[in-house]
């Protein structure tokens, strides 16, 4: 997660997680296919997925994309904690 020592982006921290989801994904079938499971997750697609995690000024995240991204973050690495 991100630095919990400086003030909560929230953007930043949904980058974290989308990142993260990605990277998850990637293990069971390639980047690709885990840009395609992480946008069908969170409600948008591939390709906004893709510019978000660059960085892009035009993939912004709307409060409900930011939520899901968070939510989906949340409930896999409460899985994985227990």
């Amino acid at each position: 997660m991100p630095d919990q020592n400086r003030p909560l982006n929230i953007v930043e921290e949904a980058r974290y997680a989308a990142r993260a989801l990605v990277d998850r994904e990637s293990k069971h079938g390639g980047r690709m296919v885990a840009y395609l499971r992480v946008a069908a997750m969170v409600g948008t697609s591939d390709i906004w997925i893709r510019r978000f995690l660059k960085g892009s000024a035009d993939a912004s995240p709307n409060l409900i994309v930011g939520y899901n991204i968070l939510e989906q973050y949340r409930r896999i690495t409460s899985k994985s904690c227990q």
